[in-house]
């Protein structure tokens, strides 16, 4: 978990990696949001131009900083996920991100940014799209020189799983004979009656419902 979020090694799916982003941001602004209720003002003193209270902008920079680090992290490990036909085209890719991320959370951070005629939230735009981007990359669907295929990695720690499990480990101490396996019988049942022998010499058995079935002696 700590690799994933903050580690640069290794491959990350694309479900991972969208999940494990959108979970980041939750979290962010969860943080934020839970500190402007602690001490009981809102977070933006002007929310038109998203400019920040002085008492939020600590919790907010600590925030961003995580979310930057660990967002970067998750993404440059998808870039690592990449076909291995299209990652050099797209490493750069790598560095771009944390740098609009930066970007987008300092105008937040310094407040009272515009674009012309436009709000500072318009630099979130491209941040969004280089995310779209990198999620969507086909991935390597062999081992590459970051690490192995993460999908065959999941498929293998869950048949692992299954043959660790109670009723498998149970199963392989079971014996065949408590399987319900024909052991052959070294002595006839208590009480029960022997074949009887005609003068023919052949045995005559019980065999199914009750039929008699030859058998040569």
């Amino acid at each position: 978990m700590l690799n994933f979020y903050f580690g640069l090694s290794g491959r990350v799916r694309r479900t991972s990696a969208t999940l494990g982003t959108l979970v980041l941001q939750a979290l962010g602004v969860a943080a934020v949001y839970l500190w402007s209720m602690h001490v009981g003002i809102p977070i933006f003193d002007d929310p038109h131009n998203r400019i920040l209270a002085p008492e939020i902008k600590p919790v907010f920079g600590l925030a961003a900083g995580v979310l930057l680090w660990s967002s970067s992290a998750v993404l440059w490990k998808r870039v690592n996920d990449v076909d291995e036909d299209l990652q050099e085209r797209f490493t750069f890719v790598k560095l771009i991100y944390p740098m609009l991320a930066a970007l987008y959370f300092a105008v937040i951070m310094i407040g009272d940014v515009r674009f012309g005629e436009y709000n500072a939230d318009l630099a979130g735009i491209p941040l969004l799209l280089v995310w779209m981007f990198v999620i969507y990359l086909p991935p390597e669907p062999c081992e590459n020189q970051f690490g192995l295929n993460p999908r065959s990695a999941v498929l293998a720690e869950l048949e692992a799983a299954a043959h660790s499990s109670p009723l498998e480990a149970r199963m392989q101490k079971i014996g065949p004979a408590s399987r319900g396996a024909n052991v052959p019988r070294s002595s006839p049942r208590p009480g029960s009656r022997p074949a009887s022998r005609s003068a023919s010499g052949v045995n005559h058995a019980m065999s199914g419902f009750g039929k008699r079935v030859r058998q040569a002696s």
